[in-house]
């Protein structure tokens, strides 16, 4: 996988400190800003990094080289005259041959890059926004989100908080499918420009709500704020990139959506398995799959679980006298795939789902109606009875579902 750092831009709102260096190499905890992202992506596993220049463009070319120093390989893409987001990332179309990541040279963050790209994918997304909880949303770009984080409309720097706090973070994950509506050599934006132009075209655009640390170093006081918070460790570049586990989680009654987002706020993954129900002279309508449950990954750090548990709606995590016990990640993977069906086909009468890999690969479930309720039950009551059989009651659980 390939990235983007976006390094282009003169910061001039930050001008008295960055008279002699570009703004993202304004120093945070004694290493510059753009040094912290380039770690970042090689700690997620990402190696060939492409940096677009125009302002200062050889205090970055000096400090990272061709990357060797970092274990990466860098590209560098000059710009005479500023492309704006999307231009400079149509001018290395031809460097995206697969699902790149984009990222804002002057935002500060320890993001999870792995589950974000994981999101992406599991929505067969064409593009996915990185957000944040926005405190002075006038100044962002905010998004506003379907119930399945399916982005509906994008309001750059809106004239008021009334259109939501959900903001722009500045990562992005996309396919290089997108960089085909950007006009070449012309100034484009990725906020102003391509995202309103995508959803017009009814392009695929999803949401990532992170909890994860995100600055947008814009001005004296932000920047003091960034040293503020490296010292106090609210920013932690260094900490461990850990995959996570999955665990079944039981929601209140009715409530599987809400539990989700308040996982998903919390820093941790949710997913919620949904299917199509057709409504006689309607749309089609998603339910959950598996009323009263959801899947919740974490994310390494010790509270984890704690955090999983306390998350509004969220009653308990199913598991042994020992503590929850992990749902295999190819469980997870068959129930997105064959369950679910990406969201997008009911079941229907006769489809037969056969779990492939993992421990569930003997299980054969044959749907003898279009999803009925019954049936829903009993295949998930199978699964569930093989991850965590130390408490799982068949019999209470078909009358809960």
């Amino acid at each position: 996988m390939r990235a983007l750092i976006l390094a282009a831009g003169e910061g001039t709102r930050l001008r008295p400190l960055t008279a002699d260096r570009p703004k993202p190499m304004l120093p945070v905890g004694g290493s510059p800003i753009l040094e912290h992202l380039v770690r970042h992506l090689r700690r997620h596993g990402i190696r060939e990094i492409a940096i677009n220049l125009h302002y200062k463009p050889e205090a970055i070319v000096e400090h990272f080289g061709d990357g060797q120093r970092f274990d990466v390989s860098i590209t560098y893409s000059p710009e005479a005259e500023l492309l704006g987001s999307a231009g400079a990332a149509r001018q290395l179309d031809w460097f995206f041959d697969d699902t790149f990541l984009v990222l804002y040279g002057d935002v500060l963050t320890d993001l999870n890059l792995t589950a974000l790209v994981e999101h992406h994918h599991a929505r067969a997304a064409a593009g996915t926004i990185t957000l944040y909880e926005a405190e002075d949303p006038t100044r962002c770009g905010i998004v506003k989100l379907a119930h399945d984080d399916r982005v509906v409309q994008f309001v750059e720097k809106p004239p008021s908080a009334s259109f939501g706090t959900l903001a722009n973070a500045g990562v992005y994950v996309l396919e290089p499918s997108v960089l085909r509506a950007v006009p070449p050599g012309q100034p484009f934006d990725f906020g102003h420009d391509l995202f309103p132009l995508l959803l017009e075209q009814g392009v695929p655009l999803y949401g990532y709500r992170a909890a994860s640390y995100v600055l947008d170093i814009g001005s004296p006081e932000r920047y003091a704020q960034a040293e503020a918070d490296f010292r106090e460790q609210r920013f932690r570049p260094d900490a461990a990139v850990v995959g996570g586990t999955w665990y079944v989680a039981r929601s209140k009654p009715r409530a599987e959506r809400l539990a989700a987002m308040a996982v998903e706020a919390r820093g941790l993954e949710a997913f919620l398995p949904e299917w199509s129900r057709h409504r006689r002279g309607g749309p089609p309508e998603k339910e959950p799959l598996f009323p009263g449950y959801l899947f919740v990954r974490t994310d390494g750090r010790k509270d984890a679980l704690l955090r999983a548990r306390s998350a509004p709606n969220v009653a308990h995590l199913l598991g042994g006298a020992v503590g929850p016990e992990p749902v295999p990640d190819e469980l997870v993977e068959e129930i997105r795939l064959r369950c679910e069906q990406r969201a997008q086909e009911p079941f229907v009468k006769g489809q037969r789902v056969r779990i492939k890999r993992g421990p569930f690969r003997e299980l054969d479930a044959i749907f003898d109606s279009e999803c009925s309720k019954g049936t829903r039950a009993r295949v998930f009551v199978e699964l569930l009875n093989r991850v965590v059989p130390v408490i799982i009651d068949t019999h209470a659980l078909r009358r809960a579902i």
